[in-house]
This record gives structure tokens, C-alpha cells and sequence, in this order.
């Protein structure tokens, strides 16, 4: 069971003022002890003087009893003031003592309390930077995702870098088959490969196949499969090995792909040209 911390503090404060009053009141009665004391021998000060006189011979014989009365008192009051001195100095001792093992319990519960506080920090800080982690990861994790839903991208410099490898073979034939979520990454490749600076040449999708002889802006057939192939026939190896490899290699490099396959196709399937399938990306 949990108790309130300001419960707690309430009862270390009421403890601590009992103690307190306790050692005021034995000041308090080791001081009228000691006035007591005081005052008792003052009292047998008479009888000290009266003494003094009958060795002289000079006392009146009437004030003798007085004096000696005066003369008890005053013993009386020095044995209980010296008594009360000797009690009460204990019972001040003990009280103060009792407060000062009090606050250093309390001085050991604060810096009890203050480790398990700094603790506490520590474990909180390790929790915030596990969860930090975590989200740094999710954030890799979902950038990742976003990047394989967004499809295949080139951006600026990686067009630049592709151009550059490829624009060696102008007058390249190729066509295009492309899965439909991929149509703007088709219709970037084939602006760059089709510019001035490169001069490959589309052919028109050939597909004896009814969904594939549906066409993408006229550009490209439709397949439903996923990664990169170049597909060539047999026979047309030898004349388009150079641009094909230059073309595979842009791809790798470029979209960062493990492989680029390459599919060697029954002679008369393509013609002279390079099919390039655009499948989803992975």
C-alpha cells in the first residue's frame, strides 16, 4: 500500500516538534534547578554569618532558631536543585540526542530518497532513448515502405549518371512492358531515353497476348509482375550486347538493384530490340 508522501511528512513533523517540546521543558526545569540552587545557598549565607557572630559572641540567642530554619530551607533547596540538576540535564541530554538521531534518519531517507529519485532518472532515461531508437527505426522502417509503395525513382543526378553510360549506343531499338503502377517511372525512362542526347529508339509494343496487347499511352504493354528483366532473342545477343550491358549496369547502379535479369528469349519472340519489363518494385 502506497502512502501519500505529504501524510508522511506531516507525521516526521509532528514527531519531531513532540521531541523538541520535550527537551524545552527539561531546559526549561534544569535552569529552575539551578535557580533553585542558587537561592539555596544564599539562604544558609545567614547561618554561615550567624556562626561567625558566636565565635565572636556578638548573636542574639532569638535569632538563633530563625537562622537555623532559614539555614534548612536553604539545605532543602540545594539538595532538590542539585537533584533536578542531575535529572533533568539527563533528561536534556537524552531528548537531544533523540532529535538528532531523528533528523539524521531523515537526512538518511532524503538521500535515500534522492538516489532512488536519481535512479529513477537514469531508468527514465534509458527508456527515452530505447524509445527514440524505436522511433528512429519506425521512421527508417516507414520511410522504406514509402519508398517501395512511391515505385522506381531517378532523380536528377541519377538520370544525368544514367544518360552518360548509355548514350554511347544511339539508334538502340527497345520497347516497353510495364506493370501500371509503374507507369510514371516508364514514362521518365522513356523521355531519357528517347532525348536528343541519347537517341535510343522505342519500338511499339509487339505481344500476340490480349492483356498485353492493352497498351500505356501507346508506349507500353501491361504485365502484373514485379522487379527489372531485359529480355532479348537468342539471335540478337552479339548485335545489342554492348547497349544491353551499359542499359543492365544504369539499372543496377542506379536503382540500387541486387540483379538485373536477363532473359535470352527463342529467336523471332522480339526482333532486334530490347524488351525491358517494368515490374512493380518490391
Amino acid at each position: 500500500m502506497l502512502v501519500d508522501p505529504e501524510v508522511l511528512r506531516q507525521i516526521d513533523n509532528a514527531i519531531r516538534s513532540d521531541l523538541q517540546s520535550w527537551r524545552d521543558v527539561s531546559f526549561h526545569l534544569l535552569v529552575w534547578s539551578s535557580v533553585l540552587v542558587a537561592i539555596g545557598v544564599a539562604l544558609e549565607g545567614p547561618e554561615v554569618v550567624h556562626d561567625l557572630c558566636n565565635v565572636w559572641r556578638t548573636a542574639k540567642p532569638e535569632a538563633s532558631a530563625r537562622i537555623k530554619v532559614i539555614g534548612v530551607i536553604g539545605w532543602i533547596l540545594v539538595v532538590v536543585g542539585v537533584a533536578g540538576e542531575g535529572i533533568f540535564e539527563e533528561s536534556f541530554s537524552i531528548s537531544d540526542g533523540q532529535i538528532q538521531t531523528f533528523d539524521e534518519i531523515l537526512i538518511s531517507e532524503a538521500q535515500r530518497n534522492a538516489l532512488l529519485a536519481d535512479a529513477a532518472n537514469i531508468q527514465l532515461g534509458i527508456e527515452l532513448a530505447k524509445q527514440e531508437t524505436r522511433a528512429a527505426n519506425a521512421e527508417k522502417e516507414l520511410a522504406l515502405v514509402n519508398e517501395k509503395i512511391g515505385g522506381w525513382k531517378l532523380d536528377k543526378a541519377a538520370r544525368k549518371r544514367f544518360a552518360e553510360q548509355i548514350k554511347k549506343f544511339p539508334g538502340t531499338p527497345f520497347d516497353f512492358a510495364v506493370n501500371p503502377v509503374e507507369a510514371p517511372f516508364m514514362e521518365g525512362l522513356d523521355a531519357l531515353l528517347t532525348s536528343p542526347s541519347v537517341g535510343w529508339v522505342r519500338l511499339p509494343p509487339k505481344s500476340d497476348n490480349t492483356l498485353m496487347a492493352i497498351l500505356i499511352d501507346g508506349k507500353a504493354s501491361i504485365i502484373l509482375s514485379s522487379g527489372i528483366v531485359l529480355e532479348v532473342d537468342q539471335d540478337q545477343v552479339a548485335s545489342l550486347k554492348p547497349a544491353l550491358t551499359a542499359l543492365g549496369t544504369a539499372l543496377h547502379e542506379e536503382l540500387s538493384l541486387k540483379k538485373v535479369a536477363l532473359h535470352l528469349v527463342p529467336p523471332g519472340s522480339w526482333g532486334r530490340r530490347i524488351h525491358i519489363i517494368i515490374g512493380r518494385r518490391q
